[in-house]
């Protein structure tokens, strides 16, 4: 990982710890993790991961709060970015079908895109300005429940996100094709995620 994505983390922790030690848990709660795929428009594929809190609103809808971590290598032009993205979003879902071992969901949320980014050039690396963003999503999943305090589940996320492309710093204001990158990197795709989920 690097600096940057380490500084954004240690910038970002406090935030999310404040915001989770202002859930209060019920029992009907659960903290998960899991391993991601996200095919983009631009970018390509990557595999990531992360973690999230559940909470059940009522008997029909539920919330969470997740974050995670993709890493991108990309190519534009005899440049080569290294892309790390990490998501911090909210998720609110309702539960279409239900049954005592397994339960479909669908809904949407938005997140909030800490981007951090180097570009490689004729073998000389440098740190690029990159943006964070806003993005929106909408998803469907599957439960699985294994026991009545471990559930595996299975999710598709169709995701909107479009990036600034990242520049090389030192030259912000600079017209378009006086930056090594620059226009926009559309991230849309799909994700899949699968992981596990713990009751408390």
């Amino acid at each position: 990982m690097s600096h940057g994505a380490v500084s954004i983390i240690k910038k970002w922790f406090p935030v999310l710890l404040w915001l989770g030690m202002g859930v209060s848990p019920s029992p009907a709660a659960w903290i998960g993790v899991f391993g991601s795929h996200w095919d983009s428009k631009d970018a390509g594929k990557t595999f990531g991961g992360g973690v999230l809190f559940r909470q059940n609103l009522n008997p029909n809808w539920q919330w969470d709060i997740r974050g995670s971590l993709y890493s991108f290598d990309t190519q534009e032009g005899d440049a080569v970015i290294d892309l790390e993205i990490i998501p911090l979003e909210a998720t609110l879902t309702m539960k279409v079908i239900k049954d005592p071992a397994y339960m479909f969901y669908a809904g949407g949320g938005a997140g909030y895109y800490l981007v951090d980014a180097d570009i490689t050039l004729s073998g000389v690396k440098e740190r690029a300005r990159a943006d964070d963003t806003i993005g929106y999503f909408i998803l469907a999943g599957l439960l699985y429940r294994m026991q009545y305090n471990i559930t595996l589940f299975g999710e598709l996320k169709y995701i909107r996100l479009e990036l600034d492309q990242p520049a090389v710093r030192g030259n912000p204001t600079a017209p378009s094709d006086d930056n090594i990158i620059a226009g926009e990197m559309n991230m849309n795709g799909l994700i899949g995620n699968v992981g596990l989920l713990i009751r408390f």
